[in-house]
């Protein structure tokens, strides 16, 4: 979880996330297996829309909750390339906020705590090294709901690039684009409030300490 400092006021979040990951699989060829994947992800603590008239609460802990799991195959080339690709996966998205489920937050329906999707998924990894002292990383997430409009794809990429700048400091630039076709934000339009599902775009850097015993 990260935070962003203001000179006046008190701080908003910059990034809060709980993620939790699990893939079984069994070998099936060289570089093929057969998998079962299971996803989790939510906050610690609420989110808000900031402007001018104040903030607007947008997301809480378990507001939404994402839990995705299915079996599928997946094509494992080294540590730095895989793909796992599941046609038949199950979505479930929870809003346990009273306020958030009432207003049909993240594609539920108003006064529900759940919705459930039924459709096809796929995980994408790729690291390559562009420079004896730089890796770039790449990490993308679809899911298409057969249940209703398929063609409305949840997408999620990341891409970051690492560097070594000795043995001890390291640098990370990236960025992080998300499309939801359920994640609709408040935006005002003539005075008129308005939800619009919106492409996300988050702006990492970061510099760290490491050292090996």
């Amino acid at each position: 979880m990260a935070w962003l400092s203001k000179t006046k006021g008190a701080g908003k979040k910059n990034d809060d996330r709980i993620i939790l990951n699990s893939l079984l699989g069994y070998k099936a060829a060289q570089y093929w297996l057969y998998t079962f994947y299971a996803n989790f992800q939510t906050q610690f603590t609420d989110g808000y829309n900031y402007t001018a008239n104040g903030r607007t609460l947008i997301s809480a802990p378990f507001a939404p909750a994402y839990l995705t799991f299915g079996p599928g195959f997946a094509y494992k080339r080294s540590d730095n390339l895989r793909v796992n690709i599941s046609p038949f996966a199950a979505r479930i998205t929870m809003v346990q906020n009273d306020s958030l489920s009432n207003a049909g937050a993240f594609g539920v329906t108003p006064g529900s705590k759940s919705l459930f999707q039924f459709g096809a998924s796929l995980d994408a990894y790729y690291k390559v090294n562009i420079a004896p002292n730089i890796a770039f990383e790449n990490i993308l997430k679809l899911f298409s709901n057969y249940l209703k409009q398929a063609g409305n794809i949840y997408a999620d990429y990341a891409g970051n690039i690492f560097m070594k700048v000795n043995k001890l400091v390291t640098v990370n630039v990236g960025v992080e684009l998300i499309s939801d076709p359920n994640a609709k934000v408040p935006v005002q339009n003539n005075g008129v409030t308005e939800y619009h599902s919106l492409l996300q775009v988050k702006q990492i850097f970061g510099a760290g300490l490491t050292y090996k015993f």
